[in-house]
């Protein structure tokens, strides 16, 4: 929420880009409610970051108590496997996104994403938690891609500062849901539940996002023929 209002205060200070044909927006919201096609990108990352966030809360306990893995294993999974399996295929993600666009990356990140919950509940031993974090870092390289060009790909020539603020701001809205949802769902019917629904919740979002992009790249070849 800080970040959000710090973002928003900046519009007021920054230099706007060079003049546009495409009308800048006076505010996030104003992106939101008038640029419909972001709006759409807007609700698959929330699909996503829902279902992200959901297992946050319920991960230590499923790794501690009903797998029991130790500290040092943990941390070899979230700190070193995830990581490295982010870092090496960045620069892959970098080039799919080239080859095929910023949405149809974010999409197919989000459909590998599912995967990441649905081995640590069939494989529950370390080895299937090692797969699983090695899974989750490939996916969310093509995520942190999808996320920071996203805006810009919708902005266009607008300036931007109203875009980032709005998906920024989104960021601290679903996660008041998400933690909060992952820990009463975990605490009512169990960490399995919590594990299928964040896997649906990426599967919808992927689902959603390459439906998005099919709408975009449909929207954007009329405005080239017209041109």
């Amino acid at each position: 929420i800080v970040s959000y209002r710090l973002w928003s205060s900046m519009h007021r200070r920054v230099a706007k880009p060079p003049v546009s044909t495409l009308p800048d927006h006076a505010s996030p919201l104003a992106a939101l409610r008038q640029d419909r096609p972001f709006r759409q990108f807007e609700v698959s990352f929330m699909l996503y970051g829902l279902g992200f966030l959901m297992l946050q809360p319920v991960l230590p306990v499923y790794l501690s108590q009903d797998l029991g893995v130790s500290y040092t294993e943990a941390a070899i999974a979230t700190g070193a496997i995830f990581w490295i399996a982010t870092i090496v295929t960045s620069p892959l993600a970098g080039r799919l996104a080239d080859r095929i666009g910023i949405l149809r990356l974010g999409a197919i990140a989000f459909g590998a994403l599912a995967a990441f919950p649905l081995v640590l509940l069939v494989w529950p031993t370390l080895g299937g938690v090692y797969v699983a974090y090695a899974l989750f870092g490939v996916a969310m390289s093509g995520v942190f891609l999808a996320w920071t060009a996203g805006p810009m790909h919708f902005a266009e020539k607008r300036n931007p500062l109203p875009y980032l603020n709005a998906h920024l701001g989104l960021v601290g809205f679903r996660a008041l849901i998400g933690l909060v949802a992952g820990t009463l769902i975990q605490q009512s019917f169990g960490s399995a539940t919590v594990f299928v629904l964040a896997a649906g919740l990426e599967i919808v979002a992927a689902l959603h996002m390459l439906h998005v992009a099919r709408r975009d790249e449909s929207r954007r070849a009329a405005l080239a023929v017209e041109t």
